[in-house]
């Protein structure tokens, strides 16, 4: 914990803590955790499935079927695609984009949540399935900069649901084949209107997550 609290000031971090963005990515993949994959697959599984932050192009992964987590402020009508490997399928049955929309709340909010709030019911909730996924987990929140010790009170959050997408032929994106050479550090917006006819219910999620889980 020390040494991930050294390597994020260094990198410039004002206090340490996660900026505003970074705590809502983080709660953006833990709402995908605790909501699809861990009913879906059970703990173990669901953890090792977190493969976001072990620098891998998606945020999950269960065997053929992968998971983009993506968080903004509601109203917002993009959000950031970090890279062409994101959205890029090809080495997928599935690939699905999962969206939360996530306001500022007011402290004194009674249904406001804080990240830390967040990292905690998920550690119950795996705790609760298998005491052995909880090492797994605490180190993965770790590698992305969470800290026990830091307080976000004064950052609470109010979840205003979400969407999912489902990342077909004809979906728009940019993927490494499309990217010439020469070109690097590719970054865009994806404008969520014009994927209405990609969005899926969040049943169909969790029941690819269940099928990938069987390997089909």
């Amino acid at each position: 914990m020390r040494t991930w609290r050294w390597h994020r000031l260094l990198k410039g971090g004002r206090d340490g803590r996660l900026s505003r963005e970074e705590q809502k990515g983080l709660i953006g993949e833990l709402l995908v955790l605790e909501q699809h994959l861990l009913p879906a697959v059970g703990a173990s599984e669901a953890v090792q499935g977190w493969v976001g932050p072990l620098d891998e192009p998606r945020d999950f992964r269960i065997g053929l079927v992968a998971v983009e987590a993506k968080a903004r402020t509601p109203l917002t009508p993009t959000v950031r695609i970090s890279s062409p490997e994101q959205l890029d399928s090809t080495d997928t049955a599935r690939l699905f984009l999962h969206v939360t929309d996530i306001a500022e709340a007011a402290e004194d909010s009674d249904s406001a949540c804080t990240v830390t709030d967040v990292v905690r019911r998920t550690r119950d909730a795996i705790l609760d399935r298998d005491m052995s996924a909880v090492g797994d987990f605490e180190d993965r929140v770790l590698s992305v900069g969470f800290d026990w010790a830091d307080d976000y009170s004064d950052y609470p959050w109010m979840i205003a649901g979400g969407s999912v997408y489902e990342v077909v032929d004809g979906f728009p994106r940019l993927t490494p084949d499309l990217i010439p050479a020469g070109v690097s550090d590719v970054r865009y917006g994806l404008i969520l209107a014009q994927c209405d006819d990609f969005r899926v219910r969040k049943e169909d999620l969790s029941a690819a997550i269940t099928g990938g889980n069987d390997g089909n």
